[in-house]
């Protein structure tokens, strides 16, 4: 596993974002101050187009929800790399992003909020079981 980013402020680390082989890992964690998850989202996608992963992993077992504009600014960026690059480039496979979210109903229901945000063609799915998502990403 390749680390690309962590983004931290003030000693607390918000995100850190991986690479291995095809995908891209990203763990959130606590909450995220909502400028903070902007430049977080940010570089998500500048690293989408750098790196053009298949499928992407994120690990919200300890973030905490996202309001609605946060939702909508995630889904924005990753929609805009499915559309631009990953479907031009892979007429025939969806996107796939899997998200590990805890048994948390404020963290579940920002997921789902991003989800029904989303504007292309991908498959999004969630999980409690790191060993499931791992298995949905062909992580080995």
């Amino acid at each position: 596993m390749k680390e690309l980013v962590k983004l931290s402020e003030k000693g607390k680390c918000y995100l850190t974002i991986s690479t291995l082989g095809n995908v891209m890992l990203m763990k959130w964690e606590g909450l995220t101050p909502e400028e903070i998850f902007k430049k977080g989202i940010d570089k998500i996608e500048e690293l989408l187009f750098a790196h053009k992963p298949a499928c992407c992993l994120y690990d919200l077992t300890t973030h905490a929800g996202i309001s609605p504009g946060s939702q909508k600014y995630a889904a924005d960026a990753v929609s805009n790399y499915v559309k631009k690059e990953f479907t031009v480039a892979h007429s025939n496979k969806k996107f796939r992003q899997v998200f590990i979210v805890p048994n948390d109903i404020f963290v579940s229901v920002s997921a789902k909020g991003y989800k029904n945000k989303l504007d292309g063609d991908m498959e999004t799915i969630f999980t409690n079981s790191i060993t499931e998502a791992h298995q949905l990403v062909e992580l080995k």
